[in-house]
């Protein structure tokens, strides 16, 4: 029997991940979120049922997380800056932020990360000037990415019956390759379609 290829296997592990709940509680912003060992929970043993390894590195002023094949030298990866990181406390909780976001981000599940309590938490941030005002551009544009991918996650779903198995596929990609330009596209192109019937 042929072998799977790494984007095979990995779509199998990502199909089998039902939507994770948000287990957190945010009180200073009121919001909901997923904390990252109940993501782990959820994730790595159908990682790990695929022949796959989910790690993450420092570089320098940034959190990569990778998903790597076992079989081949394949592999995902997501980067996140991390800021606000003049003490080892907050150095701490940028971290743990931003393995928890690149671990979701990277399964296709960061919508399941917060409500609204990110764009909150920036505007708070920039006005107690914890965080320089020129990097809050990189939150509002993970925050407006997050937004499309799941719009174009839930018209999939949604309307299923209209694609084909290739396209279906092809669909899976842009979510796995993070593809937002394609992601975007294709949005107006579903809206078209389900507007023609």
């Amino acid at each position: 029997m042929k072998e799977l290829t790494f984007k095979e296997r990995f779509l199998i592990a990502q199909s089998n991940i039902k939507k994770i709940e948000k287990d957190g509680k945010n009180p200073h912003f009121k919001s909901n979120y997923t904390t990252l060992p109940h993501a782990l929970e959820q994730i790595l043993p159908q990682l790990q049922d695929n022949k796959l390894i989910y790690r993450t590195e420092l570089q320098e002023d940034k959190l990569i997380t990778i998903i790597e094949d076992v079989l081949s030298d394949a592999c995902f990866k997501t980067e996140i800056k991390l800021i606000n990181t003049t003490d080892m406390q907050k150095m701490g909780s940028a971290i743990t932020y931003a393995q928890r976001y690149g671990l979701l981000s990277i399964m296709g599940l960061a919508s399941g990360i917060d409500d609204d309590g990110n764009e909150a938490s920036i505007k708070s941030d920039v006005i107690n000037n914890q965080i320089d005002v020129k990097n809050t551009t990189d939150y509002k544009k993970i925050i407006e990415d997050d937004k499309i991918k799941k719009q174009f996650g839930e018209l999939v779903k949604d309307n299923k019956a209209l694609f084909s198995e290739d396209e279906l596929i092809i669909y899976r990609n842009y979510i796995i390759d993070n593809n937002i330009d394609k992601m975007k596209n294709t949005i107006v192109e579903i809206q078209t379609r389900i507007m023609k019937g």
